[in-house]
């Protein structure tokens, strides 16, 4: 089996106005994400919108590693060399509250190899916070070595909570 885990995201999140909505879906799903599934060190893709709040689109990639977005094969292929339909209904050209964050993961630091064949998560919990420079490091060191056991746990059971009928 192919690995579809790696240690980088790639996550967008956008507003598309309704008169572009089916446009925009079609773009991305018929071209835009199977043309980044075939650069090397994108592993996996999905797409998810927001049952309340915003913005409404959210669109996750896992990445082997961040650099994956550095990398002479995506540069080339979609920064530089974009297609005539991105140009008129890509994110960038129709989207409004777009944001694009790339992540490298801290821990744990290598993903196991049974969960590098792991399928992208059905239901995803997910909050932002702005942390200052000044305790980052300690934040990162205190969130991943001490809560994030506990976390996993509470979202594993979120997520059966969430699936059951």
């Amino acid at each position: 089996m192919a690995k579809t885990r790696g240690t980088g995201l790639l996550m967008v999140w956008t507003n598309i106005d309704t008169e572009f909505e089916v446009e925009f879906n079609r773009w991305y799903d018929e071209e835009h994400l199977p043309r980044l599934l075939q650069i090397p060190g994108f592993l996996s893709a999905g797409r998810y919108f927001a049952l309340r709040g915003g913005p409404k689109y959210l669109a996750i990639y896992e990445l082997e590693d961040h650099n994956v977005l550095r990398s002479s094969a995506y540069l080339d292929s979609l920064k530089y060399q974009p297609s005539a339909a991105r140009q008129n209904t890509g994110t960038s050209r129709i989207g409004r509250n777009f944001l694009r964050n790339a992540y490298r993961q801290i821990f744990p630091v290598h993903t196991h190899p049974i969960e590098q064949t792991a399928g992208m998560a059905p239901v995803l919990q997910m909050g932002r916070i702005d942390i200052s420079s000044a305790v980052e490091e300690e934040f990162n060191a205190g969130t991943t070595l001490s809560t994030s056991p506990a976390i996993w746990r509470c979202r594993a059971a979120w997520a059966r909570a969430a699936m059951s009928p």
